[in-house]
């Protein structure tokens, strides 16, 4: 991923879209109705801020917590660290709170 100087920030909103990839895409995402910019994280669907989860069983906690909040109606925080992002540029969820 990244380089230079890391930058952790926070974006807050209502869970857009969730997808989710069959195995030839690496990473499932999410995008978050709030936000205009992350850092240095580049990448965005629909004008929209987009998050990457992890391929691991954090990364479905993460995932199935924005599930939850979607359902409920309710927003999200995602932290983030713009050097910590897929080839596409998304940056990683590095934590989520449902609010």
């Amino acid at each position: 991923a990244g380089s230079a100087i890391a930058a952790q920030g926070t974006v807050t909103g209502n869970v857009s879209i969730i997808r989710s990839h069959d195995s030839s895409i690496a990473h499932d995402w999410v995008t978050i109705v709030g936000g205009t910019s992350a850092g240095s994280c580049t990448s965005s669907y629909n004008s929209l801020i987009a998050f990457a989860f992890e391929d691991d069983l954090k990364g479905s906690r993460h995932l199935t917590i924005a599930l939850e909040a979607k359902l409920a109606n309710k927003q999200i925080t995602v932290t983030y660290d713009d050097v910590n992002f897929n080839n596409n540029g998304v940056c990683f969820v590095k934590h989520i709170d449902i609010l």
